[in-house]
């Protein structure tokens, strides 16, 4: 059965204390396409990372960026594009149309969205809250009782009352599939104690491809909100793979660029089994995918992209180094 539109609620036109609290960047990465090629010096030796050892990338919309970037108790990462992610450093937020939430919906790129009028006026609140004198806190998320519901991995919370939430949640709003947010909790001291140096800045979300030298996963911050593509390579594999002995020589390489058609270096994690190449995410997927979902592209966009990698192969001759 569908879900109903509460036919008392009214758009509420107060004014909101924290109007301009919230603004929705977009990503700068936004419709990049990810290239499958390597970079090499210009002594000739050639290193890669994108190499054939991996399958391309899915075609994602980006989310848009976290709004606040100071280190927070937790972090909503925006899964649709209309939302914007939001690291938490109160104990209390509200979220539904009225301008009164500290999360409002009624902005222009959520109100676009057909499913706007399912959203209630107060949808749902997450509470932070300390549970012993240790200072052990639970995080739970509260249904305010709208006919169309909050949803926590696919199951929907009673009207009217509360859940904990977890590392790695999914919340949905309205509807049993349209999951908005990837809920992740950064106060747990002692689990953080446990993880690797990776691990206490990234939260792995999915695996986008595979290779014989390791796997390339999405990942976002744990703090900051950003949304990264992470190459995890295995350092056993090194010693059968001739092209991949010299990485780190060319992700020092790699790390100096800045072009506009160069996926860029966010961050390097060496750890004693793996290396951990973190990316800037290609939202548009890779040139082939998109030649074999679409087909053969118009003169003008073949146009576009063609000179776009000349710009590229371009800024990495002028800079010494050589591309195969």
């Amino acid at each position: 059965m569908a879900d109903k539109v509460d036919p008392n609620e009214s758009k509420d036109e107060t004014a909101s204390p924290n109007k301009d609290k919230f603004t929705s960047p977009t990503n700068s990465s936004q419709g990049k396409v990810s290239s499958s090629s390597g970079t090499g010096t210009s002594s000739g030796t050639t290193n890669t990372i994108s190499s054939s050892d991996t399958v391309p990338t899915q075609e994602m919309t980006d989310s848009q960026e976290c709004v606040e970037s100071e280190p927070a108790w937790g972090v909503l990462h925006s899964m649709q594009p209309e939302f914007y992610s939001l690291n938490l450093t109160e104990s209390r937020y509200t979220f539904g149309r009225a301008h009164t939430c500290d999360y409002c919906f009624d902005i222009k790129s959520i109100k676009n969205n057909s499913r706007f009028k399912h959203f209630s006026k107060l949808h749902f609140a997450i509470h932070r809250v300390k549970i012993d004198d240790e200072g052990t806190y639970q995080v739970f998320i509260e249904d305010f009782g709208g006919q169309n519901g909050v949803y926590i991995n696919g199951m929907k919370i009673p009207s009217k009352r509360k859940q904990t939430i977890k590392t790695s949640d999914k919340i949905g709003i309205a509807y049993k599939d349209y999951n908005v947010f990837l809920f992740i909790d950064n106060s747990k001291e002692s689990e953080e104690d446990s993880l690797d140096e990776f691990s206490k800045k990234y939260i792995t979300y999915r695996l986008l491809g595979k290779g014989a030298c390791g796997q390339v996963m999405e990942v976002w911050e744990r703090f900051f909100a950003g949304r990264y593509a992470v190459k995890i390579i295995s350092k056993s594999s090194l010693s059968v793979s001739p092209a991949s002995r010299d990485i780190l020589s060319e992700v020092k390489i790699l790390q100096k660029l800045s072009h506009p058609c160069i996926i860029g270096v966010h961050d390097v994690i060496d750890l004693p089994q793996k290396l951990h190449i973190v990316l800037e995410f290609a939202s548009g997927g890779d040139l082939y995918t998109r030649l074999e979902k679409h087909g053969r592209l118009p003169e003008n966009i073949a146009k576009l992209y063609f000179y776009q990698m000349l710009s590229a192969v371009k800024y990495l001759h002028d800079n010494e180094i050589t591309h195969r």
